[in-house]
């Protein structure tokens, strides 16, 4: 639901991906305003609304109760890329859909199908009359710069997933999906097995560390923490998010990810230029060696003894 949000918005403003450039786009695409909100509220695991709610918070808390390997330390990890997805989730809805419309000088101009340039390809080689191909470019130029087009209705479908597939798994709604996953793997055994839920403790078993009404104030809490944080920078008060990130403390981590983590460098220096000289290398034996000395060689010799 999310990537097809997305490629609408990206779709509708010709090509542009730098979310800087664009604001208030809800005005022009409703449709694709309800379904990547719906899809923003399932990812971020908004409690008993998003599907996410209920596989996110079931898995963190079997990690958090889990006394074998490193599943606590991964537990608290989990528990603080919640945040961080709640707020990067809703910084991008409250960026694109909401505030004053801003829309990039592409918006509207959609690329050619590459169906439409087969076609006038083929008419060109069967012949038309240029002039004719003038006024299908003309027309074709005239269709591709109007308004942003809005997503496809249907895509309201998945938001019935999003929204509902959660409560398939959910106790208090029959437990359908456990139901369904029994007789290829037990279910219930497992999970009672890692939250610690026997009320009587087997030898060399531990009790849960975090209890199930403790999960659901972090089920709670931090999806609605990681919301409000991006609320106030990219709704409430835009600039107050450009007088942090020049903040002599944030200046630097801003510069970072706004790098990427500097992983393109990184990826040229230590794979991309390493393979280059080595290609360059094998070019060279390959010219040199094989080419000049054994093929030329051997092909030169006979002739050679010809004279």
């Amino acid at each position: 639901l999310l990537f097809l949000s997305a490629g609408s918005v990206m779709h509708a403003m010709g090509g542009e991906l730098d979310i800087r450039k664009m604001s208030g786009i809800k005005k022009v695409m409703p449709i694709t305003r309800i379904t990547m909100l719906i899809g923003c509220i399932a990812l971020a695991g908004v409690p008993f609304i998003g599907a996410g709610f209920f596989s996110k918070d079931e898995i963190i808390h079997h990690a958090l109760n889990s006394h074998d390997g490193p599943g606590f330390v991964l537990g608290i990890l989990a528990l603080v890329v919640a945040l961080m997805t709640a707020y990067y989730t809703f910084r991008v809805y409250f960026k694109v859909f909401e505030g004053p419309l801003e829309l990039p000088p592409t918006a509207g101009h959609h690329e050619p199908s590459p169906f439409a340039i087969a076609n006038e390809h083929a008419h060109e080689d069967h012949g038309e009359d240029h002039g004719e191909d003038h006024g299908h470019a003309a027309a074709h130029d005239e269709h591709a710069a109007h308004g942003p087009n809005d997503g496809s209705p249907t895509m309201l479908i998945l938001c019935l997933g999003a929204i509902g597939a959660g409560y398939l798994g959910y106790e208090k709604t029959g437990d359908w999906f456990h139901e369904f996953l029994s007789p290829v793997l037990d279910v219930r055994e497992v999970g009672a097995r890692l939250a610690g839920h026997h009320s009587i403790l087997a030898p060399g078993e531990h009790a849960e560390r975090v209890s199930e009404s403790t999960m659901m104030l972090f089920g709670f809490g931090i999806p609605l923490i990681g919301i409000a944080i991006a609320f106030y920078f990219y709704k409430v008060n835009r600039h107050a998010a450009e007088i942090a990130a020049n903040t002599a403390l944030l200046r630097p981590i801003v510069k970072f990810l706004n790098n990427k983590w500097y992983i393109d460098e990184i990826y040229g220096i230590f794979l991309l230029r390493p393979l280059r000289l080595f290609a360059w290398i094998l070019a060279q034996f390959d010219t040199w060696i094989i080419d000049w000395m054994l093929v030329g060689f051997v092909g030169y010799f006979p002739q050679l003894i010809g004279y």
